[in-house]
């Protein structure tokens, strides 16, 4: 934030600028030193979670790809969406003062 050129100040910027850029400068080497800690503990609670998570995520997205094949499609096998004779049409319609969003 240091360092601009543009003249966008607000009312208070004159005042709070200065402030804000000592207490990034102060600031800084104390995220860098909290940063070097946190992200291998981090990494490594990531890297045992990750896994648990995702299988179970992962399942239950099989199942109900599963349990939803045929669904509306009245053949009863995996049918595209926009191809379903039971599919109402939204949309498409001339937009009027009556009838605005075209429906």
């Amino acid at each position: 934030m240091s360092n601009q050129s543009d003249n966008q100040g607000g009312l208070l910027s004159g005042l709070l600028d200065p402030i804000g850029e000592t207490l990034e400068t102060v600031l800084q080497p104390v995220g860098n030193i909290v940063s070097g800690v946190t992200q291998p503990v981090a990494q490594t609670v990531g890297g045992v979670i990750k896994p648990l998570v995702g299988g179970v995520v992962g399942g239950a997205m099989d199942a109900g790809k599963q349990a939803s094949a045929g669904l509306g499609n009245p053949t009863g096998g995996a049918g595209d969406v926009k191809t379903q004779a039971s599919a109402p049409e939204f949309g498409g319609k001339a937009q009027t003062a009556r009838n605005p969003l075209g429906l």
